[in-house]
């Protein structure tokens, strides 16, 4: 019987496994004695997985990997015409392997043995192709013939899977990338990337900034506009300190108040000592005498009077003067003399001159009485 088979890699380290594209399954040891013949399963594990014997005939020995099972022998039993397992004393055919000269799978008969007997024949693991160089498939190489038995099929090369790098641009201080071709699999480059040159810093001035007497300035330094990193560092510069001036004291009055001695900052005009307010102080009254007017003088009142800054309360008042009081030639308060006092004595007949006597001093007296008068 022939069964064409397509071998694989199977689940115990040097297990191959048999794919029957007809059944489209792979063979697999059964576990019962009644069922010992040959079945497929679309899995792989370790009834399914071969340890494969080359004998010195060129027969194979195939073992299943099944556990616990007796019957894992894969052997041709001629009389049914079937491929089952049996124990490892079965005197059933032994399977030879053989590869298939057309196409791309293999096969496996009982049929006879090829003109060299492969006697030192050995399974060779499969090659992986890769981008550029091709592979080979699992198989069983004899060396005496220098040919596979089986399999050792050649797998193309796969050729490269291009894709695109992207590159990033460069900064002030870092270098950039040019897009580059690559391949993803073995990482060969096409189109290799290419370094661009850091672009430098674009710098700018960071202006100084003048202390005052109580904010500390700056140096001037400079930062690039691009990533704002610094090139010049900017150096604190101490506060100046205030420029202190005296202001005076007020002295306060009796109606203004004063201020306490303080000071202030020449340059920047703000207080170092705050003036405080001392306030005024108020009058300090005095009685001012008086005095009586004379016969010619005015005379005042009391009054009242600030002794400090001289502001009257209460202003003394003119009061006129008295004015003579004649008596008998002079004034009877001051004793001035009356100046139209005649005192000559009588003489002879002198009535006509009486008269006139009489009428001038009747005259004077209305004169004095008016000038009294006017005086007053």
């Amino acid at each position: 019987g022939v069964a064409e088979l397509t071998l694989g890699k199977g689940t115990v380290s040097g297990s191959y496994t048999f794919y029957c594209s007809a059944k489209k399954g792979y063979l697999y040891c059964a576990s019962t004695s009644s069922k010992n013949y040959l079945r497929t399963q679309s899995s792989v594990d370790a009834k399914a997985s071969f340890v494969i014997t080359v004998n010195s005939d060129g027969s194979c020995k195939l073992v299943s990997q099944i556990s616990g099972v007796n019957r894992n022998l894969l052997q041709y039993n001629s009389s049914s015409g079937i491929f089952a397992c049996y124990g490892a004393s079965s005197n059933q055919n032994p399977v030879a392997l053989y590869v298939k000269t057309s196409g791309n799978a293999t096969y496996y008969s009982t049929g006879t043995t090829p003109e060299c007997t492969h006697a030192n024949a050995v399974m060779r693991d499969a090659v992986d192709s890769d981008c550029v160089n091709a592979g080979v498939e699992a198989g069983l190489y004899c060396g005496d013939c220098q040919q596979y038995v089986f399999g050792g099929e050649p797998i193309d090369a796969t050729g490269h899977f291009p894709v695109t790098v992207q590159g990033h641009a460069p900064t002030c201080t870092d270098t950039g990338l040019t897009d580059g071709v690559q391949c993803c699999v073995c990482l060969e480059w096409s189109e290799p990337q290419q370094v661009i040159d850091a672009l430098g810093h674009t710098e700018v001035t960071d202006a100084a900034v003048a202390p005052t007497c109580t904010e500390t300035g700056l140096t001037e330094g400079s930062h690039c506009s691009v990533c704002g990193e610094t090139v010049v560092e900017q150096e604190i510069v101490d506060a100046l300190g205030h420029t202190e001036v005296v202001d005076a004291a007020v002295t306060p009055t009796c109606t203004e108040p004063g201020l306490t001695e303080g000071s202030h900052c020449s340059v920047c005009g703000e207080t170092v000592v705050e003036q405080e307010i001392d306030p005024a102080t108020g009058h300090f009254p005095v009685t001012v005498q008086g005095y009586a007017p004379t016969c010619t003088e005015t005379g005042l009142t009391d009054g009242i009077q600030c002794c400090v800054c001289l502001e009257w309360s209460e202003p003394q008042q003119v009061i006129d003067a008295l004015g003579h009081s004649y008596e008998d030639g002079k004034c009877t308060a001051c004793d001035a003399e009356d100046p139209d006092y005649d005192a000559s004595p009588d003489t002879g007949d002198m009535a006509p001159v009486m008269a006139v006597v009489a009428l001038g001093v009747a005259a004077a007296a209305a004169f004095v009485v008016l000038a009294k008068k006017r005086r007053a």
